[in-house]
């Protein structure tokens, strides 16, 4: 999983550990530097079997968030993006099915159930963006607490998700925002976004880098 922030100049060292031994806890987990002086990148590589165990890796990955997070998956298709997205919905307690938003672009599902995304208090002015892919309520029209899905196949840019709003809803706190195809709008990736990159082995073997 890649933390380089922007302002970096050197190439950070990148490690690659067993991800049974430990989990991230937030997105400030990733800011050690090394002896001379370059950021720390630590990369989790699993190799997932089947759509099961891709569901059950994101769903174990999805417990850990805390909310906030929006997750930049890319990979080919058919590499397993809709399916660790729906083991991700799945953790965050999401009840709805999980398809994904080609031609409507974005999705809002409810996630009451996932205790770890914060609630923010409700103020005097009610928040509302202009799309919510036919689920109501915005982020923080509370409740509830929501996951974002956002799929980026058909667009070459992020202007499009810009005009139906879904900018409304990166970091936000009461969020988890998932894009798939993200490389196609790296022009709307917020600071701090998370990589997952997906990569096709031989059969139905797949290759997760978090």
């Amino acid at each position: 999983m890649s933390f380089r922030h922007p302002d970096e100049s050197r190439d950070p060292v990148r490690l690659s550990l067993d991800p049974g031994s430990f989990w991230i806890k937030s997105r400030t987990w990733m800011t050690g530097k090394n002896n001379d002086g370059r950021r720390i990148i630590i990369i989790m590589k699993y190799t997932s079997k089947s759509e099961k165990e891709t569901q059950k890796i994101a769903s174990d990955f999805a417990k850990q968030l805390k909310g906030g997070e929006v997750l930049c998956l890319m990979g080919d298709l058919g590499a397993g993006k809709t399916a660790f997205t729906k083991g991700l919905a799945k953790g965050l307690g999401v009840k709805n099915i999980i398809t994904s938003p080609t031609f409507v672009l974005m999705k809002v599902y409810e996630t009451r159930e996932h205790k770890n995304i914060k609630i923010l208090k409700q103020g005097k002015e009610k928040f509302s963006p202009p799309y919510q892919g036919g689920v109501r309520g915005g982020c923080r029209d509370l409740p509830p607490k929501q996951l974002v899905h956002i799929d980026a196949y058909r667009l070459t840019d992020g202007e499009a998700l810009k005009q139906i709003g879904a900018l409304e809803y990166f970091n936000d706190k009461n969020c988890v925002t998932v894009i798939e195809w993200a490389d196609r709008v790296k022009n709307i990736w917020p600071s701090g976004a998370i990589k997952i990159k997906f990569k096709i082995l031989e059969g139905d073997k797949r290759e997760i880098s978090l």
